[in-house]
């Protein structure tokens, strides 16, 4: 505090002596300073020093002063800056107060922080100075100020290349694993049945044969999962929020879906018949080689929609992975999960002495076709009790399409077969089309239900971030349940898991506040629920202990791991 009065005294008393000097346009003299920065490129976690060296003309000094004399940093981008360092075995003692003459050099220190951001940046570097001629007289402060680029590098980013390659690499191996298991999945067996039927009618057929119709079915799924991939980009793009079975929430989908399969099923019981072009083979062998390929590449495409209900182990946090990615990573990983869903079938077309060790055809094929036609129209109904909670009462109508649905089929089944004249098949196939048309145009209501939907049981409520906020600020414990209607994953946790006995009382014991999140028909507020918590879709189960943060569980629970969980939460 003495040296600074000290100081400014000089300076005030100085004052007019310099002003002096401007009036008779004596020379100022000039100090040159060197600012050197070593060095320009560093990595987040280093240090750097900036030195500024001043040459002091000759009858002048500087006072040891550092609100005049000092390196200052005009924008630090956030660094942690040292206390100037002055070389004070240099100084002389000058009216009791330490000075510098000649040439002097003073520095700072700079330190990064860890994780800094990589980039450059523009650092404004101040040098500043007062010099005093020897008889006391000292001149206006003055600086001298440069700019320096300085690169910085994140040394967690040299890491982060390779890294993020064995995680791509990773999640690509666990959407492999989640397509072959997705093959015994539920919501997909059905429709592989079907399939199966396929390879039996097929065993007969050259090994060519059977390659080919095995490639034409991993084709229509690459197809159906590349369009999916498609879609999710697209839809990421536009920024909006989704999650895996996306197309489960529109209507028009389900409809288009379950109609496809219900006349997919009507085939299996020979209501109709659809014959493949003939040209140059005979009648026999071309319609059973071409049913076989078309045959295998809709039943690809249509395994695919109907699996996507379906998580199986690993592919929840594959896709849930692939929905934050680029579109390159997205396709790599929709690739993947293709492979793995064809893959069964690609080696039965690879080695067809798998396919030669089932049974021989014969009258048990039709009885076996039969008992898939009704897997299938088992799959009808539960896509209608998907397309019930989107549509409500509407239902009713798609009840009655679907019957005149059923007509026109018939109709074309019964009159358009090959063996009725051109003309006869003609007419038949303008009737069953104008039927269904108008039994669509007059039944058919796909308005989505506005209200929000209700929770069946007293013990659960519906889900709202605010209710979870409300309830954490109570210290409460809160379980949340994200389903949806054509979540088959969901029906059977819930069967199992969630409704039985024992977990019900662990929840009253534990005082646990219980949570449903409705994604049937989608909702914004769920799916960045999904988002945060790095899930493609539903189910996603959380638990909050008081205090704590979120314990998430696997898409499959079992009664033992939650109960491990609650047990968990102190009570009072």
């Amino acid at each position: 505090m003495i040296r600074r009065v000290i100081i400014s005294f000089f300076i005030l008393i100085s004052f007019s002596q310099v002003h002096g000097q401007f009036l008779n346009n004596q020379e100022i003299p000039e100090v040159d300073v060197i600012i050197e920065v070593i060095p320009n490129e560093l990595m987040s976690g280093d240090s750097f020093t900036i030195y500024a060296s001043y040459t002091i003309p000759e009858h002048y000094h500087m006072f040891h002063n550092e609100e005049l004399f000092n390196i200052f940093i005009d924008n630090n981008a956030g660094f942690v800056v040292s206390e100037t360092d002055f070389p004070m075995e240099e100084s002389e003692p000058l009216l009791g107060l330490p000075s510098f003459s000649g040439t002097v050099t003073i520095s700072k220190m700079i330190l990064i922080p860890e994780n800094y951001k990589s980039g450059d940046f523009s650092l404004e570097i101040r040098a500043a100075y007062q010099i005093c001629e020897d008889d006391g007289t000292c001149l206006l402060p003055d600086s001298f100020i440069d700019t320096r680029n300085i690169t910085i590098i994140n040394n967690q980013d040299t890491s982060k290349s390779s890294s993020l390659i064995w995680t791509i690499m990773w999640y690509i191996l666990l959407a492999f694993a989640g397509g072959l298991i997705l093959n015994v999945m539920p919501c997909v067996l059905p429709l592989l049945s079907v399939k199966a039927l396929n390879l039996v009618e097929q065993s007969h057929h050259d090994r060519k044969t059977i390659l080919v119709s095995s490639l034409l079915y991993g084709l229509g799924i690459l197809i159906s999962f590349l369009s999916l991939a498609l879609a999710v980009i697209i839809l990421k793009s536009s920024g909006e929020l989704f999650g895996w079975g996306f197309q489960f929430q529109n209507p028009l989908f389900v409809l288009f879906l379950l109609t496809i399969i219900f006349v997919f099923s009507l085939s299996l019981f020979d209501v109709f018949t659809l014959n493949a072009p003939r040209k140059s083979m005979t009648k026999a062998s071309e319609y059973s080689v071409g049913r076989s390929y078309s045959g295998s590449l809709l039943t690809g495409i249509f395994a695919v929609l109907i699996a996507t209900p379906c998580t199986a182990p690993f592919m929840g946090a594959a896709l849930g992975f692939a929905f934050s990615q680029t579109p390159l990573v997205i396709l790599l990983i929709f690739s993947s999960l293709s492979f793995g869903f064809a893959l069964p079938f690609i080696l039965l077309g690879l080695n067809p002495k798998l396919i030669k060790k089932i049974p021989k055809p014969g009258n048990w094929m039709n009885t076996f076709k039969e008992i898939m036609g009704f897997l299938l129209l088992g799959t009808v109904v539960y896509l209608l009790t998907t397309l019930h909670s989107l549509i409500g009462a509407s239902i009713k109508g798609v009840l009655w399409f679907l019957l005149f649905t059923g007509l026109s089929i018939w109709i074309f089944g019964k009159f358009g077969s090959v063996i009725e004249k051109k003309s006869k098949r003609i007419i038949a196939a303008i009737v069953a089309i104008a039927l269904i048309v108008f039994s669509a145009m007059t039944f058919v209501n796909l308005e989505s239900k506005s209200e929000k939907s209700s929770i069946e049981g007293g013990s659960w409520q519906v889900f709202s971030s605010e209710l979870v906020q409300n309830y954490r600020l109570e210290n409460k414990a809160v379980f949340i349940d994200f389903y949806a209607d054509w979540c088959t994953s969901c029906k059977v946790n819930d069967a199992t898991v969630l409704n039985t006995k024992k977990i019900s009382n662990l929840f009253k014991e534990y005082d646990v506040q219980l949570l449903k999140g409705d994604f049937t028909a989608g909702d914004r507020e769920i799916a960045q629920w999904l988002s945060d918590f790095g899930r493609a879709g539903v189910p996603l189960y959380i638990l909050f202990r008081p205090g704590e943060e979120a314990v998430v569980f696997p898409e499959f629970l079992t009664q033992s791991q939650l109960e491990e969980e609650i047990k968990k939460i102190r009570l009072e």
